[in-house]
């Protein structure tokens, strides 16, 4: 059965920041996980500033986590 990653985010602000991320992993129409990035309650915070993907990736990663250790097995 084929895998999908459905996402979305929102922006806000001048320059522009990461408010909200959403990543779901689905194997056909089962949800197999979700990460979730939250930063309304952020108010001034200078870092909210950073890069997306810095803010993203290790969400990404911890979400995939599993995947990466059974490639690494299987390639031994």
């Amino acid at each position: 059965m084929p895998h999908w990653v459905s996402y979305d985010a929102t922006w806000d602000g001048f320059p522009n920041y990461l408010v909200t991320a959403r990543v779901e992993v689905y194997q056909g129409n089962a949800l197999l996980g979700r990460a979730l990035y939250d930063a309304r309650r952020g108010g001034g915070r200078p870092d909210r500033y950073g890069t997306a993907m810095g803010k993203v990736g290790p969400l990404i990663e911890g979400l995939f986590h599993h995947v990466q250790r059974e490639t690494a097995t299987a390639a031994h």
